[in-house]
């Protein structure tokens, strides 16, 4: 039994994932395992982790996407306390270390989490994210602001909530977060532990695969019960209406002007006063926003349905 299981899921990633291994194979903890589950590479991912045979446990799948990944490395793993490191990602030499004596300076912890630096595909630091005041399940329920790449996670907690849900295809970290937080104290450590790389093929910028598995999550019964106690049901209908909102935004952005109509649509129908709750770059030099705001969701509805008309 090791004391950290570092589970390092990957895909069609081979210079990335050598970065990502090297970074939890450079902590400066010893009782560490590292985990590969390599999900269908067709590169050679393979080849590119032989450097570090015998130091890591290689385990290939045929491709079944991330959450199967990160529940295949759990039940691969042997850990007290696991942590989760995305392929594209990597960790301060520190992390392993600071994280363990906070999981047992206070055992009722069910998990920790840090800030982190943002990088780029040359690995320069673009900037640091922080938590920026929010705490807790309300928060969370809003917009994630747990980042996995920060995290240690206690191997029993983990259990209790039942780990990842393999039938979501992303956000499966923010809905086990949300399970976790609802039941578990936790603990937020003001220091940079990690590097999150921002790039093109960032499964977080599928944003309709987003948008689906966010409205699944809202409408699991496991949490569904929970949400209807800690919120009132006006705070769930904006939830729902916010998805819709930036998935607008990212389809205008991208020219899918019949979806961005749709979904500016869907997000004005669950809340009619959305717009106030955003505020697009113009309106920084407004002195009073409010009504543009408020009327910009309906006006892009039109917007959206005539260009995407003369565009065919």
């Amino acid at each position: 039994m090791v004391k950290v299981s570092a589970i390092i899921p990957t895909y069609n990633r081979e210079k990335l994932v050598v970065k990502a291994v090297a970074s939890a194979l450079a902590q400066d903890y010893s009782d560490l395992e590292v985990i590969v589950i390599d999900d269908g590479s067709t590169d050679n991912t393979k080849e590119a982790l032989k450097q570090f045979e015998g130091r890591i446990k290689y385990v290939y799948q045929p491709n079944s996407g991330l959450s199967s990944a990160r529940i295949r490395g759990f039940n691969e793993s042997n850990g007290d306390y696991l942590a989760f490191l995305d392929s594209d990602d990597m960790w301060l030499a520190n992390k392993t270390t600071k994280q363990v004596a906070a999981l047992d300076n206070d055992p009722g912890l069910a998990f920790v989490f840090s800030e982190t630096y943002v990088i780029d595909k040359e690995d320069r630091t673009v900037k640091t994210w922080e938590r920026a005041g929010r705490e807790g399940l309300r928060d969370l329920f809003d917009i994630c602001y747990v980042w996995i790449v920060t995290v240690m996670i206690r191997r029993s907690s983990y259990e209790a909530v039942n780990g990842f849900d393999p039938d979501l295809h992303s956000c499966q970290d923010y809905d086990l977060f949300l399970r976790l937080m609802n039941r578990y104290p936790y603990s937020f450590m003001e220091e940079t532990l990690a590097k999150y790389r921002k790039h093109d093929t960032n499964m977080s910028l599928n944003w309709e695969l987003r948008l689906k598995d966010n409205i699944l999550i809202l409408k699991k019964d496991e949490l569904r019960k929970e949400f209807k106690k800690c919120f009132p049901w006006y705070k769930r209908l904006i939830r729902q209406s916010k998805l819709y909102y930036r998935e607008a935004q990212y389809c205008f952005e991208n020219k899918s002007y019949f979806k961005t109509a749709n979904y500016y649509f869907k997000s004005v129908l669950y809340w009619p006063l959305i717009g106030n709750l955003f505020w697009p770059e113009e309106t920084k030099k407004m002195k009073f926003s409010l009504p543009y705001r408020f009327l910009k969701p309906y006006v892009m509805v039109i917007i959206s349905l005539v260009r995407g008309s003369i565009n065919g």
